[in-house]
């Protein structure tokens, strides 16, 4: 029969080795803290540089004349943003009929995920066009936010 200290000894030398494991895993995982602090200071860095950007003010026709842009490059540019935005309208119809259709799959969650992730993207992608086309009709620089709220080109409003 093993005597008491025995005993004590074995979980004793388990713990330490359990000890010894965990540290090593946890190193492995979070590597080596001084790296984890440069990247902190790094990210935290890159916060404050975005939060505190400084912003151009500048008119249309100013932001065109200093890229060198004609008129008709700019036609050029809206016809070819609305193509584009056609081409994802209707990428985006076809991927909700195939989200409305997900229940029928025999993996409708999959489906459903795959659908919705292409619908979102395509339909992201045609506001973004037309919202640059909008741009180039009216010839005016204006924020996403009052062009979605239809206040972009209203006279007599502060934006």
């Amino acid at each position: 029969m093993p005597k008491q200290n025995e005993k004590a000894g074995i979980l004793r030398k388990a713990g330490r080795v359990a000890t010894k494991v965990g540290k090593f895993y946890l190193w492995t995982v979070t590597g080596n803290f001084d790296e984890r602090k440069r990247e902190f200071r790094r990210l935290k860095d890159g916060v404050h540089r975005i939060l505190n950007r400084k912003f151009r003010t500048e008119t249309f026709d100013e932001a065109v004349s200093r890229k060198g842009i004609t008129d008709q490059q700019l036609q050029d540019q809206a016809k070819y943003l609305a193509a584009m935005a056609f081409l994802y309208a209707l990428v985006a119809g076809i991927a909700f009929l195939f989200l409305l259709g997900a229940g029928y799959t025999p993996h409708p969650m999959n489906h459903l995920l795959m659908a919705t992730g292409v619908f979102c993207l395509a339909l992201t992608k045609f506001l973004g066009c037309r919202f640059r086309v909008a741009q180039i009709k009216r010839r005016q620089l204006f924020s996403f936010g009052t062009w979605i709220t239809g206040r972009a080109g209203v006279q007599g409003r502060q934006q």
